[in-house]
C-alpha cells in the first residue's frame, strides 16, 4: 500500500504547476502521506491541482500558441503558392525571350530555380523565429524568477522551496518541444494539401506514395533538428551547421527515393539511379531516369521535393537558431531567511 500511495502522490504532484510545486510540494507530499483517509485527500488535491493549472494559463500565451499552430500548418501552403508564382513568372519570361518554346529543358531549369529565392527566404524566416522562441523562454525564465522572488516574500516559515524532485529545465523542454513540433505541423499542413483534389495533383502523381513520403520527410527532419539542437548545446556550432547542410540534403534524397520506390514501377525507374532522382528533380536536368525520357521524373514527382526542401530549410534553420538552454537544470534564487 505505501508503495502505491508513493506513486499516486508522486502523480498529484506533477498535475501542479511548477512554481507551485517547486513551492509547496514537500508540504503537500508530508501531509497525504500521513493522511488517515488517503483516497479522499487524493482526490481533492487532484481536483486543487486542476484548479490550479487552469488558473495559471494566461489567455495571451494560448491566443499565441494557437495563431503559430495556424501559421505552421498554413506554411506549406503558402511556401507552394509563391514557388508555383516564381515558377510560372520564370517559365513566362524564358518564354518570351524564345527560348522556352524552342527547349523544354530550360523551362524545366527556370521553373526549379524558383526554389532559390523561396529557399533563402525560409532560411531567414526560420533563423528569425528561432530567436524569437528564444526571447519567449527568456521572458519565461523571468516570470520564474519574480514568482520566486514573491513567493519569497510572502513565506512565513523560511523554508527554502522544494527543488528536489527533479524539474525539467524550460529551456530544454521548450527547444525540443520546437524540434518535433515544426516538422509535425508542416507535415500535417502538407498532407492537408495532398489530399485537396486540385493542390494534391500538384504535389505529385500518386497521393499515397505523397503522403508517405511526407511522413518520413517529418521523422527524419525532427531527427536531424534534434541532432543539431544536441550539437548547439555541447558547444559545437561549426558541427551543428555542417548537420544542416548535410542533413537538409540527406532528408530530401531520402524522402525522394522513397516517393519514386512507392509510386513509380522499378521497370519505369531503374533502381540504379536512385541517387540521382532528387538533384535531377531539384535542378530540372533530367537526363532520361524514368521511362528513358526526359522530364519524365519532374512529371512524377511534380513540386513535392521543391515545397518540402522549402520546408527543410526553415525546420532546420529554425533548430540552428534557437538559443543553448541554460546549464542549470533549476535557477538559484535568494531565499528569504525566517
Amino acid at each position: 500500500m505505501g508503495g502505491r500511495r508513493e506513486k499516486a502522490i508522486r502523480l498529484v504532484l506533477r498535475l501542479y504547476p511548477a512554481t507551485v510545486r517547486d513551492r509547496y510540494g514537500r508540504e503537500l507530499a508530508g501531509m497525504l502521506r500521513h493522511s488517515p483517509v488517503p483516497t479522499r485527500d487524493l482526490l481533492d488535491a487532484a481536483r486543487c491541482a486542476v484548479i490550479e493549472r487552469v488558473g495559471h494559463l494566461h489567455r495571451p500565451d494560448v491566443r499565441v500558441a494557437f495563431l503559430s499552430t495556424l501559421a505552421l500548418l498554413a506554411a506549406p501552403l503558402a511556401f507552394g503558392a509563391t514557388l508555383l508564382t516564381l515558377a510560372s513568372a520564370a517559365v513566362l519570361t524564358l518564354d518570351a525571350a524564345g527560348a522556352g518554346a524552342a527547349d523544354e529543358r530550360w523551362a524545366r531549369s527556370a521553373a526549379a530555380s524558383a526554389v532559390i529565392p523561396v529557399a533563402v527566404l525560409a532560411v531567414w524566416l526560420g533563423r528569425r523565429a528561432g530567436r524569437a522562441v528564444g526571447t519567449s523562454r527568456r521572458y519565461g525564465r523571468e516570470n520564474d524568477r519574480e514568482t520566486y522572488r514573491q513567493d519569497d516574500r510572502v513565506n512565513d516559515h523560511g523554508k527554502e522551496p522544494d527543488r528536489d524532485h527533479g524539474r525539467r529545465d524550460p529551456a530544454a523542454t521548450a527547444a525540443a518541444a520546437t524540434v518535433i513540433a515544426v516538422p509535425a505541423a508542416f507535415g500535417l499542413g502538407t498532407a492537408g494539401l495532398i489530399g485537396t483534389p486540385l493542390l494534391g495533383e500538384m504535389l505529385g502523381e500518386n497521393p499515397s506514395a505523397a503522403l508517405v513520403a511526407v511522413a518520413l520527410w517529418a521523422v527524419a527532419t525532427a531527427a536531424v533538428g534534434g541532432l543539431v539542437g544536441s550539437l548547439r548545446r555541447r558547444g559545437h556550432r561549426h558541427g551543428a551547421r555542417l548537420a544542416v547542410a548535410v542533413g537538409a540534403f540527406l532528408i530530401m534524397e531520402f524522402c525522394c527515393a522513397a516517393y519514386v520506390l512507392l509510386g513509380v514501377p522499378a521497370e519505369a525507374a531503374p533502381r540504379a539511379g536512385a541517387l540521382w532522382w532528387y538533384p535531377a528533380a531539384a535542378t530540372g536536368i533530367d537526363p532520361g531516369l524514368v521511362s528513358g525520357l526526359s522530364g519524365e521524373l519532374s512529371e512524377a514527382v511534380k513540386g513535392l521535393p521543391a515545397v518540402l526542401t522549402v520546408c527543410t530549410l526553415f525546420a532546420l534553420s529554425l533548430a540552428s537558431t534557437v538559443p543553448r538552454p541554460s546549464r542549470a537544470a533549476t535557477p538559484t534564487f535568494p531565499v528569504a531567511s525566517a
